[in-house]
């Protein structure tokens, strides 16, 4: 499989969410992600790591990118910081991004061969 392939499938697609009158694009994290939150899941940062990796462009382009000398926990808790959304607000957000997530991944091996 060539390397452009490969990238292509790396990229989510972006699914509509609208929070009040506001539409805005989410995304389900990775697998990698996804075990990258739950190391400080009881951190408000991780709601941050979660709406960095999956709150997305209309074309699947991150909002935010994590730069290579940030931690996970730290790039959270900059999101938080640079959104500066009400809690209701980024508690939803998170939410949404972390039921995709949790949808898209298959509960066994079993059913991905169903699949």
């Amino acid at each position: 499989m060539s390397k452009s392939v490969v990238e292509q499938l790396r990229k989510r697609r972006a699914y509509p969410m609208t929070i009040g009158d506001v539409t805005i694009y989410i995304r389900a994290m990775t697998e990698t992600e996804w075990h990258a939150a739950m190391g400080f899941r009881e951190d408000d940062a991780s709601l941050g790591y979660a709406i960095g990796k999956g709150w997305v462009l209309d074309t699947g382009e991150p909002i935010y990118s994590q730069q290579t000398d940030e931690t996970s926990q730290s790039f959270g808790e900059r999101v938080l910081t640079e959104a500066d959304l009400p809690t209701d607000t980024r508690t939803e957000l998170a939410q949404a991004i972390v039921k995709l997530s949790q949808a898209v991944k298959p509960k066994t091996m079993d059913a991905m061969v169903k699949n």
